[in-house]
């Protein structure tokens, strides 16, 4: 993946409780469905693009006066 720029946040709901997120490239998730496809029987899966920003370390903050 990318550090930054578009991506593809995938969330699947399976049952009452289990909720699972992937971060990728959009050509990866899609490429990752068809292996959902066998994995699971019923729940839903949301595709939303999302802007992502990396922040790095930058040392220490300066302390406030």
């Amino acid at each position: 993946m990318r550090p930054h720029g578009d991506a593809i946040r995938r969330t699947i709901l399976i049952g009452e409780s289990d909720k699972y997120h992937h971060l990728d490239t959009e050509h990866r998730i899609d490429a990752f469905l068809p292996e959902l496809d066998e994995l699971i029987t019923e729940g839903v899966v949301f595709a939303d693009p999302v802007q992502v920003h990396r922040y790095v370390g930058r040392g220490t903050p300066p302390e406030l006066p």
